[in-house]
């Protein structure tokens, strides 16, 4: 059997399961979706973590923890910064298509490979977008791939209108202080073994929010610590348990980053 096919059928195998979590394991309602208003008994693991993938929408701690940002959060800023707003989603996750939509003056998809999205987009040189085009760029882990941080955050800069938002989640290794660089030299392998994926090309420390900082952006910070336990819990805005890999990212965090000059 080729890997092709063994894919695939892990793919249907894996939708099937969730569809079957999502319909019969909805007792007790433990455990709330904030994207999708699922309620059930149980989140699904994913690769490295227990109980964070919802099994209906698919969303996973970042997504939750990012709309709890949003909806529970005393900034106004934060609570305001999608209304009406003219959006570029970037690699679009799924589970926030229909958000994003509904909040906007316009949304509009951009990534660099795929084909389901309205424009087709290099963050490192995005030269089919004007100065101050949009409002808002949401960046969901993909800085880790990008070959220049440095550039891409020029460009999404350069992109944003004034006073516009972007909003940053990377994976960002469990005590670890100082960012950590590759390139595109590096093997497969050595990617996945320093970096946990085979096309990463960095993994963030906490010095993150000081990069942004440094690339003229007024950054606000929030992880499930700015929220009690029991909204923590309901949401699953952290896994059940830690993961044990070296290179796990186990408190994530939203970055809502103002531009300014």
């Amino acid at each position: 059997m080729n890997n092709n096919l063994i894919f695939i059928i892990r793919r249907i195998s894996s939708k099937l399961f969730k569809k079957f979590v999502s319909y019969f394991f909805v007792y007790p309602k433990r455990k709330h979706c904030n994207i999708c208003s699922w309620k059930g008994g149980l989140f699904l693991n994913d690769q490295w973590h227990k109980g964070v993938i919802c099994p209906r929408c698919e969303s996973t701690v970042r997504h939750r923890l990012f709309k709890a940002g949003i909806d529970q959060s005393n900034n106004k800023d934060l609570y305001s910064c999608l209304k009406n707003k003219k959006i570029l989603h970037c690699a679009p996750d799924k589970c926030l298509k229909d958000f994003f939509r509904s909040q906007s003056k316009s949304y509009t998809t951009g990534d660099l490979l795929r084909q389901d999205c309205d424009i087709k987009i290099d963050l490192c040189s995005m030269s089919n977008i004007k100065n101050s085009t949009f409002d808002v760029l949401i960046i969901f882990d993909i800085l880790e791939h990008v070959g220049s941080v440095s550039k891409a955050l020029e460009e999404i800069h350069r992109v944003l209108n004034k006073n516009g938002y972007a909003i940053f989640t990377v994976p960002q290794k469990d005590g670890l202080e100082i960012s950590i660089e590759g390139d595109a030299t590096l093997s497969p392998e050595e990617r996945t073994n320093r970096f946990g994926q085979w096309d990463h090309l960095r993994l963030f420390g906490s010095d993150f929010k000081s990069i942004l900082k440094n690339n003229k952006f007024d950054v606000i910070e929030i992880s499930e610590k700015n929220f009690s336990s029991e909204i923590v819990k309901k949401f699953a805005l952290k896994p059940l348990t830690k993961s044990r890999h070296p290179l796990a990212t186990n408190e994530r965090k939203i970055f809502f980053c103002k531009k300014v000059f």
